[in-house]
């Protein structure tokens, strides 16, 4: 039991020690102006260090919801490529009308390209014309029969002027709607 007693008695001792040393270490680093410095130094350092973080951390949030736009955009890019893509390139752009729309006129239907523009030696009319014609341009004409419509297409869309006709299966005759 004494040796409880005692044990006790030496960590009691060694407590009030340990007290008066941090004390007198702590009037020391007051007292000496260095020391003062450096810990005031120290705590502006911790805080401005703070400060950075606080900072630093602003900034990747502001980078992630960049990056978030960022990656909204290329999604975005790669749907409408995906839209374009699908357009079939030789399906029709534009739609002219040739004739009177009556109701005793029958409709058929054409396409027409010009040569002239799918090279690159073009002939020198061809730098008026207008760059619609590379592709094909679907044309409507309303006519009485399949000759009176035949002469009309190749009279507003000439051969001499490197216009080419599609006339198979798209000169169908087609039922007024």
């Amino acid at each position: 039991m004494w040796d409880l007693v005692f044990l006790f008695a030496v960590f009691l001792l060694l407590a009030v020690i340990f007290e008066f040393v941090r004390a007198n270490m702590k009037k020391l680093l007051e007292a000496n102006p260095r020391m003062r410095a450096a810990r005031i130094g120290l705590e502006a350092a911790t805080a401005e260090h703070q400060e950075l973080i606080d900072q630093l951390r602003q900034v990747q949030a502001r980078h992630k919801s960049v990056e978030e736009m960022i990656d909204l955009a290329k999604s975005r890019i790669a749907k409408l490529n995906e839209t374009i893509a699908e357009i079939e390139p030789d399906k029709p752009v534009v739609v002219r009308e040739i004739g009177k729309a009556l109701r005793s006129n029958t409709i058929f239907e054409a396409a027409v390209t010009n040569r002239y523009l799918r090279f690159k030696n073009r002939p020198a009319v061809v730098g008026k014309m207008n760059p619609i014609w590379e592709r094909k341009v679907e044309v409507v004409i309303w006519a009485q029969n399949r000759v009176e419509a035949k002469r009309a297409i190749e009279r507003e869309f000439p051969a001499d002027l490197g216009f080419e006709l599609e006339l198979g299966r798209a000169f169908s005759e087609v039922p007024p709607s």
